[in-house]
């Protein structure tokens, strides 16, 4: 486990000595070159290319590799066809060999070898290649290489190098004779040469590999032979040898001593390894080994210790030897501190933590995140087993335990409910099978609870009938015995859940728990068995079978939990049977033979509702009130209370369904009674806030709401949005019933609080947020119990979404598809209330799109309707119907409009359009007083008279001076305009009335100056044309006179 990066190790170190080797050899190759003889050229050509060839062979003598690499390189660059050129080649790739640069080196060898095939360097060259893929790691394509250049230079001084490259290469695959038979070769040539000890060590390697296999095939002798031989081999290169191999060597002994049981002779290797002079590299693995065997020996303190002392060697460029000593010594402080009764170190804990989160994952993560997980499950800290759980497997998706990763992790989540999650995981730890679902035939017994686990999650999820797959699956195992009486109790409670669609599942209900109570009579599970065998028993019309099997549970577990209810839905069934008998006696065996206590008033709790369910409201009352009168203190008189609450509710009696909701929310209720009392009592005070302070109900609702899983939290969010919203809350109120919407898409609610969500965004005119909600209304909601019921609240909501869209599109300012939506829901809901406010609609769409004749029509239409008489929007039909007058000119009626609306709708939010209305009409009438008494109270409106009305009005009072002829107060209205409205075309407008008044008043300067004032700042609008107009008359000169009166008429 602690020597997997020794083939690497190996070929780092190999190729290291080579390089070295290799310059020696290579400068006595330059010495041994033989003379050119002969030039084939001469002159100053010849004498060029000796002179730069003597160069290279200069920088190459001096160790400049990079140097005369590129004498060389451009030597074959200017003379690529000289026979000389093959040293030039040659001697290159040596010298790119020097520089580490393989591939350069391997181009400029395989280059030279094929063009000069029959050369003096051909054996160099077919080694050069094959030592170079060696070192580079291509071995396939080495070994082929090696093959040839052994094959054809048997004799060659090269050969025991390339006897031990193939050697190495044998071990990488595996090939133990081979490479063995390479040694000894590579030994024999050469027994003292700078690879021998390379050699010795590799036949270390495998001979203790061959006495492996010989060990696998039970052949001892042969095997501890082998082993011996090997050893010998270790022991030279560890405690003679001069290369850095030593540390290996040792270390390999060591482990090769340890294994075999030679305990003295591991402990010298390591002491050899371990001296601190040395500083052996692997000296944290020799501690590692150390240590293993102290924690062998029972001696856990020197074990602890040498995990310690190989710690502190260890670095990062040995990470596995880090996270190993880590792992181990987290492990033994662990078990020290189980062995001394302690609580778990956080040292360990650190430690394990360190290893599992290690980057990238080392051999030991999962082991450590395996320990984290134990110590976290037993702590009960579920979310952390779940955290640790997935991130292991989402970085480790192989590792082999990555099933019992997955116990875990679906364990924890069993425990949080979250059902839906430990199904995916659980799910994905199982072997699919090619035909779908799983393949049992991989599951190995101690990976059985996997399953069993999922068939739980999946049963309490609902999924019964997978549930159900899962565990007979599971029962018809012969190894599962630790798990059988979890899988029998599961699938009891399977078939029970499947009883209430399908009665015939009794059958299998009862053969499994008669089963399970032959085997495990005495079981804690057992008691519940016993109960729900009566059921089905019950169920089956099994009556005298349900009566002994009642009797054998009533005898042995009297105190059960489950007694009174038990009893109770059996009587239920006897008596929808008709049996009269069975029923009557169940129901006095409760009353009278149970002792007064809980399981009596569950079981009165089970004869209420069997009345309920049967239309005896009455009879129902009467137990709920006996459980109240009797037991006020127990759990099952808050449950009954409830019910009573919910039954005066029902009928009206707020008074009497407060005090029961109160009281079904006492300190003896469950939390599940308290809940749903409280949301009954906050939907009462919503509606009655006179019997008590719903706000008071707020904290306790987001309690419940809190709780995402729990079976009431989308109705606590319903009413906390209504209390909020009763509270004037309304972004409180909002995030309620947001929250509902998105986290509950079944809900039964979900549909109304989207709708209230859709009138919070209308009321700040947020059309497409008010849209959104729109969409989420109009999707299907879950269908009612009632079919007439169903079809009349489809009726209801398809009116409610009508209106909506209709009130959506008026804040979108639709004006065509408003006109069309709100004719339709007029015409579809003729008796519907919100009938008016369509039409209203309507003739406001028709206004807004200039049809005025149709729009007065629907308007006078609405005004003279009786049943719309205290319509909100009534003051607006009037207000558009003196509009409408105006723009017929019909300046008297829209007087009249004008004062009717501002008579009958004092408190009108736009009553400052109504007086900007009657100043018109009064002006158009010459009554230019009257008008700017009106203009004024716009002006003076608390709500217009910040608006652009507001800026129309101050113009207009201006326009009324300036028909009188008054220049002087009509500048100073229009200037006021200027000063007070931030509205530019209002602003354009009034400097250019107001320059018209100047040339009226014969002060062309001004008027000039107010004209260039409107091309400089208000050149975009429709003011800016008849602006450069008239400044161009004025600086042109003309008929004063004439524009004046042009200016008047205009």
């Amino acid at each position: 486990m602690m020597l997997s990066r020794r083939h690497n190790l190996l070929c780092w170190s190999f190729g290291r000595g080579l390089l070295c080797w290799s310059l020696v050899w290579a400068l006595l190759a330059l010495s041994a070159r033989p003379d050119s003889g002969e030039p084939f050229f001469t002159g100053a050509f010849a004498d060029d290319y000796d002179d730069q060839d003597t160069l290279a062979t200069s920088l190459y003598e001096q160790q400049q590799w990079e140097q005369a690499a590129r004498a060389w390189g451009e030597l074959l660059e200017r003379y690529p066809n000289d026979p000389r050129a093959i040293d030039a080649s040659f001697f290159r790739g040596e010298a790119l060999l020097q520089l580490g640069q393989l591939a350069a080196a391997l181009e400029q060898f395989e280059t030279a070898e094929q063009r000069w095939p029959a050369s003096r360097h051909a054996a160099q060259l077919a080694f050069r290649i094959g030592e170079i893929r060696y070192l580079d790691g291509d071995l396939p394509t080495a070994k082929s290489s090696l093959d040839r250049f052994l094959k054809e230079n048997p004799e060659h001084g090269l050969c025991h190098f390339a006897l031990t490259y193939r050697g190495e290469i044998a071990l990488a695959s595996s090939d133990w004779l081979s490479a063995r038979r390479d040694f000894e070769q590579a030994l024999q040539r050469n027994p003292a040469g700078v690879l021998a000890e390379r050699c010795r060590f590799g036949m270390g390697r495998a001979l203790e590999a061959l006495g492996r296999l010989e060990e696998d095939a039970d052949r001892s002798f042969e095997a501890q032979s082998l082993y011996d031989e090997a050893a010998r081999f270790y022991e030279f290169v560890g405690f003679q040898g001069s290369t850095d191999l030593f540390d290996e060597a040792l270390l390999n002994l060591a482990i090769l001593k340890s294994r075999t049981g030679d305990a003295a002779g591991a402990a010298a290797a390591l002491d050899r390894l371990l001296e601190p002079e040395r500083a052996a590299p692997l000296a944290p693995r020799g501690w590692y080994l150390l240590g293993r065997m102290e924690a062998d020996r029972g001696e856990p303190q020197h074990a602890i210790e040498a995990f310690r002392s190989g710690l502190k060697l260890t670095n990062h460029t040995d990470s596995v030897a880090r996270a190993g000593l880590q792992f181990e010594l987290a492990s033994e402080l662990a078990a020290e501190a189980i062995r001394q009764g302690d609580d778990m170190p956080v040292e360990a804990e650190q430690l394990w933590r360190l290893v599992s989160d290690s980057d990238p994952p080392s051999e030991f993560s999962a082991e450590a995140t395996l320990r984290l997980l134990e110590t976290h499950y037993e702590r009960e800290s579920w979310e952390t087993v779940i955290a640790l759980g997935r991130r292991s497997l989402e970085r480790q998706p192989e590792q082999s335990a990555a099933w019992l990763v997955s116990e875990y992790v679906g364990r924890a989540l069993l425990e949080q409910h979250d059902y839906a999650a430990a199904i995916e995981v659980l799910s994905s730890a199982l072997p699919p099978a090619e035909s779908g679902g799983w393949d049992w035939s991989r599951i190995s017994s101690e990976q059985v609870a996997v399953p069993y686990l999922l068939g739980l999650s999946l049963l309490r999820s609902q999924q019964t009938t997978a549930a159900i797959d899962v565990l007979e699956t599971l029962e018809q195992r012969d190894d599962t015995d630790s798990l059988r009486s979890g899988i029998l109790v599961a699938l009891v409670t399977a078939y029970d859940q499947l009883s209430a669609h399908d009665p015939t599942q009794d059958r299998l209900l009862c053969d499994h728990a008669q089963t399970f109570l032959t085997s495990y009579p005495a079981s804690t599970e057992a008691a519940n068995v016993r109960s729900a065998l009566c059921q089905a028993r019950a169920r089956l019309e099994q009556w005298t079978e349900a009566d002994e099997a009642l009797r054998e549970y009533l005898e042995l577990h009297p105190d059960h939990v489950l007694v009174g209810a038990t009893i109770g839905l059996m009587t239920e069934a006897a008596r929808a049977h008709g049996e009269e008998r069975w029923s009557d006696r169940w129901r006095t065996l409760l009353v009278e033979q149970t002792p007064a206590g809980p399981e009596r008033w569950r079981g009165f709790l089970q004869l209420a509702e069997t009345e309920r369910r049967a239309g005896r409201q009455q009879e129902a009352l009467e137990w709920w009130r006996r459980i109240v009168d009797q037991a006020p203190n127990d759990p099952s008189a808050a449950q009954a209370a409830l019910q009573l609450g919910r039954h005066f509710d029902s009928q009206g009696d707020l008074a009497e369904a407060a005090r029961m909701y109160q009281a079904a929310r006492g300190k003896h209720a469950t939390a599940d009674t308290a809940a749903a009392a409280t949301i009954g009592l906050a939907s009462l005070l919503v509606r009655e806030p006179r019997l008590g302070d719903p706000s008071e109900l707020i904290a306790p609702l987001e309690a419940i709401a809190a709780t995402t899983d729990h079976p009431l939290a989308d109705q606590a969010l319903y009413q906390l949005g209504w209390i909020k919203r009763a509270a004037d809350d309304h972004d409180g109120s909002a995030q309620a019933f947001e929250t509902l919407v998105v986290e509950f898409p079944d809900s039964t609610y979900r549909r109304d609080a989207a709708y209230r969500l859709a009138d919070h965004a209308l009321r700040a005119r947020d059309a497409q947020a008010a849209r959104h909600w729109w969409q989420r209304i109009a999707r299907p909601t879950p269908v009612s119990s009632s079919a007439s019921q169903s079809t009349h609240e489809a009726l209801v909501w398809r009116e409610r979404i009508g209106l909506l869209d209709i009130q959506i599109l008026a804040v979108e300012a639709k004006w065509s598809e408003l006109a069309q939506a709100s004719e339709q829901f007029a015409t579809e809901f003729p008796e519907s209330s919100w009938n008016g406010l369509a039409r209203f609609w309507s003739a406001e769409s028709q206004y807004r799109l200039g049809d005025f004749a149709a729009s007065e029509q629907q308007f006078q239409s609405l005004w003279d309707d009786e049943t719309q008489a205290t319509a909100s929007w009534l003051c607006m039909v009037s207000l558009r119907l003196g509009q409408v007058a105006a723009l017929r000119e019909d300046w008297d009626d829209a007087l009249t409009w004008c004062e009717t609306t501002r008579d009958r709708f004092p408190d009108f939010r736009q009553l400052h359009e109504v007086d900007y209305l009657l100043g018109r009409s009064r002006a158009a009438r010459g009554e230019y007083s009257l008008a700017r008494e009106a203009y004024e109270r716009v002006i003076r409106s608390p709500i217009g008279g910040s608006t652009e009305t507001a800026a129309m009005a101050q113009w207009m009072i201006g326009e009324s001076y300036f028909h009188q002829q008054q220049y002087s107060d009509a500048i100073a209205a229009y200037q006021r305009v200027k000063t007070l409205y931030p509205f530019a075309r209002w602003q354009a407008a009034s400097l250019l009335q107001a320059a018209k008044c100047f040339e009226l008043k014969q002060d062309q300067r001004q008027a000039i100056t107010l004209y260039a004032q409107i091309l400089r700042d208000y050149a975009d609008t429709e003011y800016a044309t008849e602006a450069s107009s008239r400044l161009e008359s004025l600086n042109g000169g003309g008929n004063m006179a004439r524009r004046n009166t042009e200016a008047v008429d205009r």
